[in-house]
């Protein structure tokens, strides 16, 4: 199907989904327990957190050396245009998500560790004044990234239920 995005673009929308809902379900299993019990599951949420960004970055430069296909000429202006901003969106939202959770880490004092293997550099020290504004602002943006996030999914069953072939180009091949 040529009007099909393209494998690397599939698996990267397809994987950056799954690890979505993975952190996002770490997050709410974390809220649950005790401090101490907590570290290791921050630093699962943080790894994930940091694959997420690195994988949103290279989707970003995939996607203005391999563009997407045009959108069919059956689809209205005004439903592009909504599906452009949702789209833009969500990018954003997933840039900004892991920044805010990376610069919240930061000033927390701790390391931003991707699974043991490397630190990213601190480019701010401990301060809790910003720590808490980076606290808040992660989760006020991941639960807008959810809530946005649910209405790209409910447009794709929309595609999906009119046949329109659009959740088709997203879809992996057959």
């Amino acid at each position: 199907m040529k009007d099909q995005y393209n494998g690397v673009a599939r698996f990267l929308h397809w994987s950056i989904a799954l690890l979505i809902i993975v952190n996002v379900l770490v997050a709410l299993y974390m809220d649950e327990l005790p401090k101490a019990d907590k570290i290791s599951v921050e630093s699962l949420h943080r790894s994930i957190g940091i694959l997420i960004l690195e994988m949103v970055i290279f989707r970003i430069f995939w996607a203005f050396y391999k563009p997407a296909p045009p959108l069919p000429d059956s689809i209205p202006a005004k439903e592009k245009k909504l599906g452009k901003i949702v789209q833009h969106s969500l990018y954003l939202l997933m840039l900004l998500v892991p920044v805010f959770g990376y610069l919240l880490t930061i000033t927390e004092g701790d390391p931003a560790s991707f699974f043991n293997l490397y630190n990213l550099p601190a480019i701010m020290g401990e301060n809790e004044a910003w720590q808490e504004f980076f606290e808040e602002g992660h989760e006020i943006l991941a639960w807008t990234l959810v809530a946005l996030s649910s209405l790209h999914i409910a447009a794709g069953i929309k595609h999906l239920i009119s046949k329109d072939g659009i959740f088709e180009r997203m879809w992996p091949k057959k």
